[in-house]
């Protein structure tokens, strides 16, 4: 009997006696970004980018409209993008230029900025003469495939190349290297999409998405947070993941700017440490940085951390003289709950075969009373197997807020009592790869 049947046969004789709770599906979604190739923002906030058209015609005059009326209404309607021009692109014309080719398969050149100049960076179709047709109406059409073609004028990939998008749709085009949120199936991005470009409307998280990125419309430029450096400490080894991912939030704001972020490699004393009293303790050390370390806290609030778990600790009066535009970030283990609380666990089985296990995991949070669980759910698609692929182990536990690394590493310590190989369990940090984190939220994959 191999080691994961033990843990079947553990599972069951444990919990012979337990019922499952209703499944309660969580539709969470989310966009694929290139980072980099984010269009600049004035000093206002707006990102104003440049349309124009390389051969338009009077004959075209009306799908071109179409095309203005769809992007004004999706995009330009939802950030904080003012899409000008729309004339005849000339020698010298800078943003989208596209090309109108009655027999092309529709496409961008690029993602973001890289299509800044380029002549015929995007090419639309209005007649579908060629092998790409058009089934529906051709005003829906045009407008339809607009919609998803200035997804990627504004940097954005698609949707079901990512490898945590359960789609078994084969990955087309860039891929971006930013996720807001997890993948979502109703993107006008995803190919998956059971509603073909979500018929050009943008989904709740396109919406999400691209306000993140772009900011939300009539929005203002935010104020930024110069800095010369910015050093995280972990206290004790076991917090340098926390300690990096404050590092990556940081980092990735657009409301901060330091020259350097630095992490302190060397073991802190234990008396040293045992002098902070929260998770996280923000030190500054010049009067006039004690507003810059503030806007840290509330930067970290406003990504969900615990008010009470930060504090902005004046390091002036203890020096002997001040560090102008120096701030450090100082990161302890949390404080054990009485009780591990979460607003959903997700299961994720990779095929068929399975779900028996995810089912048997979800018995022994249930029969664990220092776990509350508001909702379970479970994923019903299949999953690619290039997602399996990637995974890191056989049962991976994935957690997308910091604090709740720990709560994550005490569901492998969970399972491995109830006879789980140790050595097959994964705990994996999601937070780096999103721009916004998800509080109390966990994802079981199985392989």
């Amino acid at each position: 009997m191999n080691a994961r049947n033990s843990f079947l046969l553990v599972v069951l004789c444990s919990l012979l006696t337990l019922t499952t709770r209703a499944q309660d599906p969580h539709p969470i979604s989310g966009i694929n970004m290139l980072k980099d190739s984010r269009w600049p923002s004035r000093p206002d906030g707006r990102t104003v980018i440049e349309v124009s058209w390389e051969n338009p015609t009077s004959s075209d005059a009306q799908q071109r409209a179409w095309v203005r009326d769809a992007i004004t209404n999706s995009w330009g309607k939802v950030a904080n993008i003012n899409f000008t021009g729309w004339g005849a692109a000339t020698a010298s014309s800078e943003g989208i230029r596209i090309r109108i080719d009655p027999t092309g398969h529709p496409h961008t050149k690029g993602l973001g900025t890289m299509l800044d100049g380029k002549p015929d960076g995007m090419v639309l179709n209005f007649d579908f003469l060629g092998d790409f047709k058009c089934r529906i109406s051709k005003e829906d059409c045009i407008k339809f495939i607009a919609v998803h073609e200035f997804g990627h004028a504004l940097g954005l990939a698609h949707e079901h190349n990512r490898a945590d998008c359960l789609c078994n749709e084969d990955p087309q085009g860039s891929d971006g290297d930013f996720y807001v949120t997890p993948c979502d199936l109703a993107s006008v991005m995803n190919y998956c999409n059971p509603k073909w470009s979500n018929h050009g409307r943008l989904s709740p998280n396109d919406v999400v998405g691209i306000q993140v990125i772009y900011g939300k419309p009539g929005g203002s430029a935010p104020a930024v947070t110069e800095l010369k450096e910015i050093r995280f400490i972990p206290c004790t080894m076991d917090v340098t993941d926390k300690a990096n991912t404050l590092r990556q939030l940081m980092s990735k704001s657009s409301a901060i700017r330091a020259a350097s972020f630095t992490m302190e490699t060397k073991p802190v004393p234990t008396k040293v440490a045992d002098k902070f009293s929260v998770p996280v303790t923000i030190r500054y050390f010049a009067d006039n940085d004690e507003a810059k370390a503030n806007g840290l806290k509330k930067l970290l609030v406003a990504e969900g951390y615990d008010d009470d778990a930060i504090n902005v600790e004046n390091m002036v009066a203890v020096m002997g003289s001040t560090i102008p535009d120096y701030i450090e970030v100082w990161t302890k283990t949390d404080p054990v709950p009485t009780r591990t609380k979460f607003d959903e666990i997700r299961l994720i089985p990779c095929t068929a075969a399975d779900r028996e296990i995810v089912r048997l995991v979800r018995k022994v949070i249930d029969a664990t009373p220092e776990y509350e669980v508001k909702a379970f759910s479970e994923e019903k698609n299949a999953v690619p197997q290039r997602a399996a692929d990637r995974l890191p182990a056989p049962l991976t536990i994935r957690f997308f807020h910091p604090d709740d690394e720990g709560k994550a590493y005490g569901m492998k310590k969970l399972l491995a009592l109830y006879g789980y190989p140790i050595d097959d369990i994964a705990v994996e940090n999601m937070v780096p790869r999103m721009s916004k984190v998800y509080p109390s939220y966990l994802e079981i994959w199985h392989k």
